[in-house]
């Protein structure tokens, strides 16, 4: 067996090094342990901690000592065997040993430590599919619990204003979900109520393009709720992977989410976070709307006033900046937030980038609306038509702005095709990897302020114009190269001939300029049918 012979003999070591018992007590205890049903003989770590669990209920030890001697007796690889066993992962002694064994079996021509020996077995088991990296992860940390209901966690997906969200699977049915968790240290009185709200909320609201929440539930002092699992990205990382989008693209995505936020305003919801990181794009192009713990409910059992501003300050509109109307903002307001996350999905950045929360804040409430020009210069695919559209929705005054999301959604009737999901998806599946275009680009224009994770990712190749332009640009730099070089040829030539024989000549420069006109003649033929191909 792979595990370290010597664990019982230096644990027993420890104990009577501490000078707290005598060997006859020692011994007693564990012997007793050894006898108790369910408890593994190989399974060295649960003996003594059984043991020691044992010695501090007779007071025998005390519980700082216990875990003194814990510390001494036990390596990183124990630990992580310990708590592989105890997460419930399906991980038994028998997989842990092979997984050591082979382990070990590759490190034998050099010393390794034990910490490094608990690494290599964790990876291991991630390469045999019976670990995920963030269950891997996570059992290093000494972190065991992966349990949820019914639901087993497989790794951390997300993180929103008040939870963080995981990808987990019904250990029954085998389903894919997605888990959204409000941490013990954020439960406030507030905070908890309004997760419960939100869990409320989303249970009585159905539409395709808002997230559909699936099961609820308590477990271990950890709220959670269940939601369907979309396979893709949100509009944040979307922007950033594949570049700022076309007039069509963004309004089949922002259309799609104006259909689900108009589906919330007609249930007297306002969702008060409208942002990109709160529009989830799937990979077969459909939307869905996002993360209702901020949302402002009319509903009879679902108000809840919150302390202060709320919202994500680079997508805010200016009356949620009011503490004298915040808590009292309608409808209008979601406008203006998707206006500014229309204005990113164009741009790849938002409206007012830069400086601090203080300088945003004092932007967004600037009664004087972003220019139209402006819109069009950083926004660079788009129509002037379309950026009339966004000036329209970011307009300060609530009603000045488009009165309704069914306004919104037709005023960008002009630019949706024909199928709005097979164009996203379209658009999704020409990645990075496969796409012909040589390069992306991280304009340094583009970059926010420091501590930002909005850096722009710009695919110029997108628009087809740069490739096409290129080429008179490389045919008129080959043209001039061929007739310096073919000149300074003939030239030396001539210089060359003058020395060599009396008199000069200039028939060798002619030829040498003929010659460079031909060969020029023939690579601009050869680049134009390459280009045309």
């Amino acid at each position: 067996m792979p595990k370290n012979p010597a664990l019982i003999q230096r644990f027993r070591q420890a104990v009577l090094d501490s000078g707290s018992l005598e060997k006859a007590t020692l011994n007693a205890a564990e012997s007793s342990v050894r006898g108790s049903p369910g408890l593994a003989s190989a399974d060295e770590v649960a003996i003594i901690r059984a043991t020691l669990q044992a010695l501090v209920k007779k007071q025998h030890l005390s519980e700082p000592e216990s875990e003194d001697i814990v510390k001494r007796v036990f390596t990183e690889l124990d630990l992580f065997r310990e708590t592989s066993l105890a997460s419930g992962l399906g991980l038994t002694p028998k997989i842990l040993d092979e997984a050591e064994s082979n382990v070990r079996s590759s490190h034998e021509s050099e010393p390794v430590d034990e910490a490094t020996i608990a690494k290599a077995v964790a990876g291991f088991l991630v390469n045999q599919g019976l670990l995920t990296p963030f269950q891997s992860s996570q059992l290093l940390m000494g972190r065991k619990k992966f349990q949820l209901g019914h639901y087993r966690i497989l790794s951390q997906i997300g993180k929103g204003g008040m939870g963080l969200v995981f990808l987990a699977e019904h250990e029954l049915m085998g389903r894919k979900v997605a888990i959204k968790v409000l941490p013990r240290k954020k439960v406030t009185e507030q905070s908890e109520e309004a997760f419960r709200r939100e869990i409320r909320m989303l249970g009585r609201l159905d539409h395709e393009n808002l997230v559909r929440a699936i099961d609820a539930g308590f477990d271990g002092n950890v709220f959670y709720m269940v939601t369907e699992f979309i396979d893709g990205l949100d509009l944040n990382q979307l922007v950033k992977k594949y570049g700022r989008l076309t007039d069509d693209v963004a309004a089949a995505i922002i259309s799609q989410a104006a259909q689900a936020l108009g589906y919330a305003h007609e249930n007297k919801i306002v969702h008060r976070d409208v942002k990109p990181g709160n529009i989830f794009v799937s990979f077969n192009g459909s939307v869905k709307l996002l993360d209702l713990g901020l949302a402002r409910s009319e509903a009879e059992g679902e108000a809840i006033s919150f302390n202060g501003v709320v919202g994500t300050i680079d997508y805010i509109a200016p009356e949620q900046l009011d503490k004298k109307s915040a808590g009292n903002v309608d409808a209008l307001a979601d406008v203006y937030s998707l206006g500014c996350t229309l204005y990113y999905a164009v741009t790849g950045k938002p409206p007012y980038p830069g400086g601090d929360r203080a300088d945003k804040a004092r932007r967004h409430l600037d009664p004087n609306p972003i220019k139209k020009q402006e819109i069009q210069d950083n926004s660079k695919h788009s129509s002037t038509g379309f950026c009339d559209v966004i000036y329209g929705m970011l307009l300060k005054e609530p009603s000045d702005r488009y009165q309704s999301m069914e306004e919104v959604i037709d005023a960008l009737g002009n630019w949706m095709p024909q199928d709005p999901q097979k164009t996203v998806a379209n658009w999704v599946s020409l990645s990075p990897e496969t796409n012909s275009h040589d390069e992306w680009k991280i304009s340094e224009e583009d970059l926010l302020s420091v501590g930002s994770n909005n850096t722009i990712l710009e695919q110029p190749g997108r628009d087809s114009e740069i490739h096409e332009s290129a080429v008179p640009v490389a045919i008129g730099r080959l043209v001039l190269v061929s007739l310096v070089v073919g000149l300074s040829a003939g030239v030396l030539a001539a210089v060359v001939g003058s020395l060599l024989w009396e008199g000069s000549t200039f028939g060798s420069i002619l030829i040498g300029l003929v010659g460079s006109v031909l060969a020029a003649g023939g690579q601009v033929l050869w680049r134009v049918v390459k280009s045309t191909s």
